[in-house]
């Protein structure tokens, strides 16, 4: 009965918690999904930073996130073991930036965030052909 008390609460904390946090006007950027193989330098701060190891078929699923005055927030990242069939969601700012556990649904509420593709560029012709 305890144990079912303190799942409880923890759940509370962590939606209040979340309420504190401002995405109205969120903007988001596609969602890049590759295996662990893929980064290796990724997966070794995942490792260090996090405590958290992935094979080399783990999947690592990752999108930049602004807010509405367009400051960049960082990347909100997924992890997931196969074999072990658990998962890690963080943030991760920059190559100096601490990687931060956020729950799982502080990342779903980010994936909810508008949508807005990255500009590409035309190609600029060589005036001399």
């Amino acid at each position: 009965m305890k144990a079912v008390l303190c799942v409880s609460a923890l759940l509370m904390l962590c939606i209040g918690a979340m309420a504190f946090v401002k995405l109205d006007g969120c903007i988001r950027r596609v969602v890049d999904i590759f295996k662990a193989k893929n980064s290796q330098y990724l997966r070794g701060r995942i490792k260090k930073h996090l405590q958290f190891e992935l094979d080399d078929a783990d999947i690592i699923a990752g999108f930049m996130v602004h807010d509405e005055d367009f400051y960049e927030i960082g990347k909100v990242f997924f992890a997931g073991n196969q074999k072990s069939e658990k998962a890690v969601t963080f943030f991760y700012g920059d190559d100096i930036a601490k990687m931060t556990r956020i729950p799982y649904s502080m990342y779903y509420q980010y994936l909810r965030c508008e949508f807005e593709p990255e500009e590409e560029y035309p190609e600029l012709e060589d005036p001399e052909s």
